[in-house]
């Protein structure tokens, strides 16, 4: 294979992963459409082709009777039963196209959320004319946005915080968590720049709240260089200045303040009493541990405070625990430092927890990736077609 060969099915792959994020040119088509479905055939087709499960049958096969609950649980026909063999795949794709893969996509991630800052910029002091009102992603949402080139502003108070081009400023605080994590926050590589300062824009409390637990204690235990306790310092100095100032305290600090009336943190907002209340009420039936059967009267009154509770209310403890269990031993498995493998279960498991989507494409590919624990730092920092000469020195085809 040509060093410098452009590679078209995981350029393909990379960018399919990125419109499953939803950006705002995709909600219409989101909608009432089957064009996802085709996506899922193309991801199936693209995966299957890598995959590489030498070693690894018993934790496939494993994989694949977790998924496939989902359909079974829902009472879906067998095209969704096919389609969900595409997921089944992508922790088991050959370790150079995965590489390779994430690297596709990192760019892509990085250069659009890019030029959405910059336009949110210029929006904020009206150098940029808007293109118009959007209506929601989210039907339940009661505002609108306005819509900009590669940017959506929430028509409503919360106007200051970077959506980017996502519906919610949370969904660019996670994905740029997964993105930092998986590539070992490596600023060596000019990408994770804007997506490292995109997500302080956010405002999401759990961007912040994994920034701080990384660049506060990791370098501690880690012995980074003195470019990691010079951020550190930046870091910690911030918080000095900002935290009487009214509107980052109310942004940021008051949210890591415990609230003794609710009994958890107050910037944490995913879980209603309602849908506690409603697990509880399950506690040890056969619901509690496959699943309510009438999950859609609930739908409407939970979605809009997406949690981990929403999938162990439609799909039970039993399908949770072991899709949090599959995690976590493949990252164990594939631990080099054990404050790596801490930090990965802290960002999985603080991921699902607020954006408990376990079946989507992007989630599953970038909870692989950190678990795998595949890309080193000396990956961030060659192109892509050199890391894919390099890569196919290695022995070992699979994520391992």
């Amino acid at each position: 294979m040509e060093k410098n060969k452009f590679q078209y099915l995981p350029f393909l792959a990379a960018a399919l992963l990125f419109l499953y994020i939803d950006p705002y040119f995709m909600w219409k088509i989101h909608n009432g459409t089957h064009l996802y479905e085709i996506f899922n055939l193309f991801l199936l087709f693209i995966f299957v082709k890598y995959i590489d499960i030498r070693n690894r049958v018993g934790l496939f096969i494993l994989f694949i009777l977790i998924l496939l609950y989902v359909p079974f649980s829902q009472g879906k026909n067998h095209n969704v039963y096919i389609l969900t063999m595409s997921l089944c795949a992508i922790p088991f794709i050959n370790k150079n196209k995965a590489i390779i893969t994430y690297d596709y996509f990192l760019t892509i991630y990085s250069v659009i959320i890019s030029i959405s800052g910059i336009v949110w910029l210029l929006s904020l002091v009206g150098l940029i004319p808007s293109m118009g009102m959007i209506e929601p992603l989210n039907k339940l949402k009661s505002y609108n946005y306005i819509e900009y080139p590669f940017l959506v502003v929430t028509n409503s108070s919360a106007y200051y915080r970077f959506n980017g081009p996502f519906d919610e400023p949370g969904v660019v605080g996670t994905m740029n968590i997964l993105i930092l994590t998986i590539s070992k926050y490596n600023l060596r590589d000019k990408r994770l720049w804007p997506i490292l300062i995109t997500g302080f824009f956010s405002f999401s409390f759990f961007f912040y709240a994994m920034i701080l637990v990384y660049y506060l204690f990791v370098p501690l235990v880690k012995k980074n260089s003195k470019k990691s306790f010079l951020i550190t310092f930046v870091i910690i100095a911030l918080i000095i200045l900002t935290y009487n100032n009214a509107f980052f305290h109310d942004m940021i600090w008051s949210r890591f303040e415990w609230d003794d009336s609710n009994g958890k943190l107050a910037g944490d907002n995913r879980v209603t009493d309602a849908a506690w209340l409603l697990f509880y009420s399950t506690f040890m039936t056969k619901e509690f541990f496959w699943g309510v059967n009438n999950y859609s009267l609930y739908e409407a009154d939970f979605y809009s405070y997406a949690s981990i509770v929403l999938p162990l209310l439609k799909y039970g403890v039993v399908f949770v625990g072991s899709y949090i269990l599959f995690f976590v031993w493949y990252g164990y498995t594939n631990k080099k430092r054990l404050i790596d493998y801490v930090l990965f279960l802290l960002v999985f498991v603080g991921t699902i927890y607020q954006r408990p989507f376990l079946t989507e494409p992007e989630f599953i590919f970038c909870f692989s990736l950190m678990a795998a624990n595949i890309i080193s730092n000396e990956d961030s920092n060659v192109n892509i077609q050199t890391r894919q000469f390099h890569v196919q020195k290695h022995k070992s085809n699979i994520f391992h």
